[in-house]
Order: C-alpha cells, then structure tokens, then sequence
C-alpha cells in the first residue's frame, strides 16, 4: 500500500517542479543570488523557525499519541535549524537586534497564521498536519540538489549542505505519514 505522502507527492509533482526551479532556488545553487535576498531570507526564516518550534511545543503537549508528542519535541532539539545555522548567522554578520527589527514579510506571515490556524481551529491533528511540508519541501529539494551537484558560494553551500544532510532528512523523514 502507497503512503499517504508519496500518493500526495505523485499528484502534485508540477507544484513541486515550481517550487524546485523558483528564482531563489535556482540562484542560490548557481551563486548568482544577490547577498541582500539571502541575508533577508535568513531573517524571514528565522522568524518561521521561532513560530515553527512554538507550535511543536504546543501541538505536543496536547496529543494523546505520546510518540508523536515526544517526536515534535524532541525534533526542535535534535535538527533546530536556527542553532544548526549559527555559522551562517556568524559569517552574515547577522544579529539578533537586527532580526527583530525587521517585520515579518507577508508571505512567512501567511504561513505562520496558517498554522496556528490549523492547529488552533482544526484540532491537533491538522496542526501536526500542517508541519510537514515545511520538513518534506527543504528534505527533498535540496537533496536533489545536493545529488545533481552545485557552484556556488561558500555560505549559500553552507546552507545547502545542512538542508541536505543526511541527519536533517532522517530526522525530518519522521514526520512523513
């Protein structure tokens, strides 16, 4: 029997194949993006990740599969990509007064609301629901990045190299229903 996720992945390849050859995907492998967009979408990111982690928190601790609850926690631990990302934030020269200078943009504040939203409104099941697809998109993305190769720019390979680890998609693997 297919998974769940791999029937989803099959009816929705032309999404992916968007998203995969977006303008910011293409140039951060090709090194052409500019310092400034990077730089930004580290500051977005960053912002995602702090509400990313909170809703693990809170999703957590009101499921009755204790598995699943002891993974959202435990996952923010063992792959906290705004930890894992600290030589990057270093080599930016990126702070964390600048980080929240900065608004949130209105697409990572899109994302964000929808899944407070899920979880909020839809119950602790669509909350879960809604973290997967941030793990699965940067997982295979920048896996089949990684495989076909890259030319780019030591911090844009930085990051690269950390969404495609091996222990960043075991770990993101877990979540995949």
């Amino acid at each position: 029997m297919m998974k769940f996720t791999t029937q989803l992945r099959q009816e929705n390849d032309s999404v992916w194949q968007q998203i995969f050859n977006c303008p910011f995907i293409t140039k951060l492998t090709d090194g052409t993006l500019a310092p400034e967009a990077f730089r930004y979408y580290f500051i977005q990111d960053n912002k995602y990740c702090v509400a990313f982690y909170d809703l693990h928190q809170k999703i957590a601790a009101k499921m009755t599969n204790q598995d699943h609850a002891y993974l959202l926690t435990h996952l923010v631990d063992l792959c906290n990509e705004i930890s894992e990302r600290s030589p990057i934030y270093d080599e930016l020269k990126l702070t964390q007064a600048e980080i929240d200078s900065v608004p949130v943009a209105p697409t990572a504040y899109a994302y964000i609301t929808n899944m407070y939203y899920q979880f909020e409104q839809q119950g602790v099941e669509a909350g879960e629901a809604s973290l997967v697809p941030c793990y699965w998109t940067y997982t295979e993305m920048f896996r089949e990045i990684a495989k076909h190769g890259f030319s780019t720019k030591p911090v844009y390979k930085d990051f690269i190299d950390f969404c495609a680890s091996e222990e960043f998609g075991s770990l993101n693997q877990k979540c995949w229903i």
